[in-house]
C-alpha cells in the first residue's frame, strides 16, 4: 500500500510540475506556476568517540551518531511545484532525494530510503476561510528550539534551517476579523497513519502583540493538551509558550508541562546584532542525569532533550550583505553541561550559500552532552567511563538554490 501511495504521490508531482512553466489560462482563472528548490551537499566530521564503542547493544541510530563514523557526506536536492488557479487556489508538491555516504546506519535498501514526498498539499481560499488539505506543515510556534504548541515541528539547535516535519492533515482557517481566526485541524504523521490529532487554536494579533490558544487531542499518546503561546514585537521582544498535556492512559502521570520563555533585542552593532536568551523546560524529559543512556538501552528515539530544563542562547550577527556569524549554545541547568554551536553564513551569489561551523561540547562529567558508558555487567571494563556523545562535530554545507 505505501509503495502504491509513493508511486502516486511521484505522478501528482510530476503532473503539477508539468504545468508550473509559464501562464496558461483555465477557463476564467488564470493559471501560473513555479519551480524551485535547492542542492545541497553536507560534509562533517566527528571527534572524541572511540570506535570500540560499536560492539554495546546500543541503538545507534536512535541516539543520533554511530561511535564509528569520523566522517560523512550527505546529499540532498529537494525541488518544489507550485501551481496557482486564480487567486484562491494553490496546489504544491515537494520531492527530497537523498543519500549517505561514509555515514553508518543509514540503510538505502528501498526506494523509500532514497526518494520521498516531503510536502503534497492544495489550498483553497474563499473570503474568510483558507483550507489546506494535504501533506502540509504548521510552522507556529514562538519558542526558540521545542515548539511545544505546534504539531511536530521541534527544531535542532545544531541546525535552525532544518525542514520541519511534513504532517497529512485537513486545516481549516475562519476569520472572524481582519487580526483575529479560528484554526481547526485533524493531522496524522506519516508513520503514525491510524493515531490522529485533532487541535482547535484561536489567534489573535493587537498592538504589535501575537496571542494564540489551543487544545488538542492526541490520540497517539492519548493525551489532551491545552497550549498558549504569546508574544510581542516591541523594541524588547518576550513570549511565553507552553503546553500542558494532560495523560488520560491509566497509570500514568498526572501531565506535564513544555514551555520556552525568553527576550530577544536586536542592538545597533554592523547591519545588526540580534541576541535572543531563553529559558526552555521540558517536562517529559529525564531528572537523573544516571538515566540518560537508557534512551539507547530501551532503542527510544532521543527527543532534540534529554534532561529537563534548559537555557539557551541565540546569537546572530549580520556583517553585511553576505556575511553573518551565528551562535546557537545550550545548557543542561540540571548537569551543567550543554553543547555550543557557531555558524559562519557566506552568500557567495544570490543563489549559492556556504556555512561553515560545529557543535562543541562542554560541562560536567556524565551530563547529556558529555554522555559516559556507565559500569554494567555486560560493559567491558575498558570501556567504561568513555564518552558516548562526540566532543567536537565540525562541518561544511554548501546549497544551491535554483
Amino acid at each position: 500500500m505505501c509503495r502504491i501511495w509513493n508511486i502516486f504521490c511521484v505522478l501528482a508531482f510530476a503532473t503539477i510540475g508539468f504545468f508550473s512553466y509559464g501562464t496558461i489560462s483555465y477557463a476564467a482563472d488564470p493559471v501560473s506556476g513555479s519551480f524551485f528548490g535547492y542542492l545541497e551537499a553536507r560534509y562533517h566530521a566527528v571527534f572524541g568517540v572511540d570506535g570500540k564503542l560499536a560492539k554495546l547493544p546500543l541503538d545507534f541510530d536512535n541516539l543520533g551518531f554511530h561511535p564509528g563514523e569520523t566522517h560523512g557526506l550527505i546529499l540532498r536536492a529537494r525541488p518544489t511545484a507550485k501551481l496557482l488557479i486564480g487567486e484562491n487556489v494553490e496546489m504544491s508538491a515537494t520531492a527530497e532525494t537523498i543519500s549517505y555516504h561514509g555515514v553508518f546506519d543509514r540503510n538505502q535498501d528501498e526506494i523509500d530510503d532514497v526518494v520521498s514526498i516531503e510536502r503534497l498539499y492544495a489550498a483553497i481560499s474563499r473570503g474568510p476561510v483558507d483550507l489546506t488539505l494535504g501533506k502540509q506543515t504548521m510552522p507556529w510556534g514562538s519558542g526558540l528550539l521545542l515548539k511545544p504548541t505546534a504539531l511536530a515541528q521541534s527544531v535542532p539547535a545544531t541546525d535552525l534551517r532544518a525542514e520541519r516535519e511534513g504532517l497529512w492533515a485537513a486545516r481549516l482557517y475562519v476569520a472572524t476579523t481582519d487580526e483575529a481566526g479560528f484554526t481547526f485541524v485533524a493531522a496524522t504523521p506519516e508513520d503514525t497513519c491510524c493515531s490522529p490529532t485533532v487541535l482547535g487554536r484561536f489567534t489573535i494579533d493587537f498592538a504589535k502583540t501575537g496571542l494564540s490558544a489551543q487544545v488538542a487531542w492526541l490520540d497517539a499518546t492519548d493525551d489532551v493538551q491545552v497550549g498558549l503561546d504569546f508574544k510581542t514585537e516591541l523594541e524588547l521582544g518576550f513570549w511565553v509558550e507552553a503546553a500542558y498535556s494532560v495523560h488520560m492512559a491509566e497509570q500514568a502521570d498526572v501531565g506535564t508541562l513544555e514551555a520556552e520563555a525568553g527576550v530577544d533585542y536586536t542592538f545597533p552593532v554592523l547591519l545588526g546584532w540580534y541576541v535572543a536568551l531563553e529559558y526552555l523546560h521540558h517536562g517529559s524529559g529525564i531528572a537523573d542525569k544516571d538515566d540518560y543512556i537508557t534512551r539507547g538501552l530501551q532503542g527510544q528515539k532521543r527527543s532534540l532533550f534529554l534532561g529537563t530544563n534548559y537555557g539557551v542562547l541565540l546569537s546572530r550577527l549580520m556583517i553585511d550583505a553576505d556575511w553573518q556569524f551565528l551562535l546557537v549554545s545550550m545548557l543542561n541547568i540540571g548537569d551543567l553541561s550543554g553543547m555550543a554551536a557557531p555558524q559562519v553564513q557566506w552568500l557567495v551569489t544570490d543563489q549559492i550559500d556556504l556555512s561553515v561551523g560545529g557543535n562543541l561540547t562542554f560541562g560536567s562529567s556524565g551530563g547529556e552532552y558529555t554522555l559516559e558508558v556507565p559500569t554494567l555487567p555486560f560493559v567491558p571494563p575498558d570501556l567504561v567511563g568513555k564518552r558516548i556523545v562526540p566532543a567536537q562535530t565540525v562541518y561544511a554545507w554548501l546549497r544551491y538554490y535554483f
